[in-house]
C-alpha cells in the first residue's frame, strides 16, 4: 500500500510540474457509496472524501464563446469506515469548463486503489470489488460562490471493467465544498461561454471499439471478445460543444456460455441502442458521454438502458481512445476504440 500511495503522488506531481498558470484546489466532500445492483441491501454505505487538484487555466477564443477551462489533476482519498472494499485512493486527469456564469462541469478519467480487494483478502462478502487497481470515472457540477469557493456535486465510479472478476463496482454520489488557492485571476472565470448555436458544421462518422472480458460467473474461465460498432452524428455548436445522437451494435461473446447454461437457445447475443451524446473538445481531445435505452438485448439484460464515456485523441478526420460501456453503472467491457468523422456542409472559421 506505501508503494502504490508513493506512485500516485509521483505522478500527480508530475501533472502538477507541467502545468501553467496553475492554481491548487482543495476539496471536502461526503458520499453515499452503493453498487450497481438494485437489492440495495448488499451494501449502502457512507464515506468522508479529501482530495487535492492542480488545475492550469487556459483561454478559449472561438466564435461565441469567451471563456477560461482549467485541465490538470486531481488525487483523492476516501475514507469508508464501513467499506467492504476498504479504503479508496485515486488519480485522474480532469477538465473543467463553464455552463453559465457562475456553472461549471467537470470530467475526470483516472485511476483508484483500495485497501482491501477482494484479490487480498478473499472475503466472500466482497462482490464489488476485486482487483487493486481499479478505473475512476468522476462527472459533476461546481457553483463558484464569491471568488474562490465552490459547492460541488458528483458522481464517481470505481471498477475494473471485468478484467477481474467479482465485479459489481462502487458508485460514490458526493457532495461539499471546494476552495482554490492562487489569486483571484485564476480562480475566477474571465468571461462567460455561450450555447447559443453558431453556423458550423454537422458531422457524421463511425467508431469501432473492440474490447476483452473476464466474465464474473465463476464457472467460467478465461477472457472472451467483445465488439461495438457506433455511427455518430454531431451538431458542432462552436469549437468547444458539440451534441448529437449515436446508434450501437455490439455484442460479448462471455454472455454465450452463461446463456446455454441457463438452457437459452441465443448463441450470440446481439445488441442494439441508441443515445443523445455530448462532446467536449480541447485542442487535440475530445470526450464524449451519452444514455440511452437499450432496443434489442439478449434475455441477460434486466435494466434496459446503458451509458457510454469516452476519451479520444483527434487526427484530422481520424480520433483513438479508450472508452466505458456500461449498463446501469456496471461497466460491460472497456473498448480500445478507433474513430473516422465525416464533416458534412460548410466548415466555418472557429469550428
Amino acid at each position: 500500500m506505501r508503494r502504490c500511495v508513493a506512485y500516485l503522488a509521483c505522478l500527480f506531481l508530475t501533472f502538477g510540474v507541467a502545468a501553467q498558470s496553475p492554481h491548487w484546489e482543495l476539496g471536502l466532500r461526503g458520499s453515499y457509496v452503493m453498487h450497481n445492483f438494485d437489492d440495495l441491501s448488499l451494501v449502502a454505505t457512507g464515506s468522508a472524501d479529501v482530495d487535492v487538484t492542480w488545475f492550469s487555466s487556459r483561454q478559449l477564443r472561438a466564435p461565441g464563446v469567451s471563456n477560461v477551462f482549467s485541465y490538470g489533476a486531481r488525487a483523492s482519498f476516501s475514507y469508508m469506515p464501513f467499506g467492504i472494499a476498504g479504503h479508496r485512493f485515486g488519480l485522474e486527469g480532469i477538465v473543467r469548463a463553464p455552463l453559465a456564469s457562475r456553472l461549471d462541469y467537470h470530467l475526470g478519467v483516472g485511476l483508484s486503489t483500495f485497501t482491501r480487494p477482494q484479490s487480498l483478502t478473499h472475503d466472500p462478502n466482497n462482490l464489488y470489488i476485486s482487483s487493486v487497481l481499479n478505473c475512476l470515472i468522476d462527472i459533476g457540477f461546481d457553483y463558484r460562490v464569491g471568488n474562490c469557493l465552490y459547492l460541488t456535486a458528483a458522481l464517481t465510479h470505481s471498477s475494473n471493467g471485468s478484467l477481474h472478476r467479482p465485479n459489481m463496482g462502487l458508485n460514490f454520489f458526493q457532495a461539499g465544498v471546494a476552495y482554490c488557492f492562487g489569486g483571484v485571476d485564476t480562480c475566477v472565470r474571465r468571461g462567460t461561454t455561450s450555447l447559443d448555436a453558431i453556423l458550423s458544421r454537422h458531422e457524421v462518422g463511425f467508431t469501432l471499439s473492440p474490447g476483452a472480458v473476464m466474465s464474473q460467473k465463476q464457472w467460467q474461465e478465461g477472457y472472451y471478445f467483445c465488439y461495438d460498432l457506433s455511427l455518430n452524428y454531431l451538431y458542432h455548436l462552436n469549437s468547444v460543444f458539440s451534441f448529437g445522437a449515436t446508434v450501437d451494435m455490439w455484442y460479448n461473446d462471455s454472455h454465450t456460455e452463461q446463456l446455454k447454461r441457463m438452457g437459452v437457445d441465443y448463441s450470440t447475443p446481439v445488441y442494439l441502442s441508441a443515445m443523445p451524446i455530448y462532446e467536449g473538445n480541447w485542442g487535440p481531445l475530445s470526450l464524449r458521454v451519452g444514455v440511452g435505452p437499450v432496443l434489442i438485448a439478449s434475455p441477460l439484460v434486466k435494466i434496459r438502458y446503458y451509458e457510454r464515456v469516452g476519451l479520444y485523441y483527434n487526427m484530422g478526420q481520424h480520433y483513438i481512445g479508450v472508452g466505458i460501456n456500461a449498463h446501469s453503472g456496471i461497466i460491460e467491457f472497456i473498448e480500445w476504440s478507433y474513430g473516422y468523422r465525416i464533416p458534412l456542409g460548410r466548415k466555418k472559421a472557429g469550428v
